[in-house]
């Protein structure tokens, strides 16, 4: 019982640590918004081009 308590603990304690969180929303908060700006700035030239 013990052991697989243990092995329980460990998996979700590495999943939701805090740090990680907070460093996977801030690298995501950065890129995000950078990619998107590519994406929208590559459209707008395909129609200015067109236009």
């Amino acid at each position: 019982m013990t052991g697989r308590d243990d092995v329980g603990k460990k998996t979700p304690n590495r999943k939701n640590d805090p740090l990680l969180q907070a460093i996977v929303i801030l690298l995501l908060a950065l890129i995000l918004p950078g990619m998107a700006l590519r994406i929208f700035s590559g459209v707008f030239e395909l129609l200015a081009a067109y236009f």
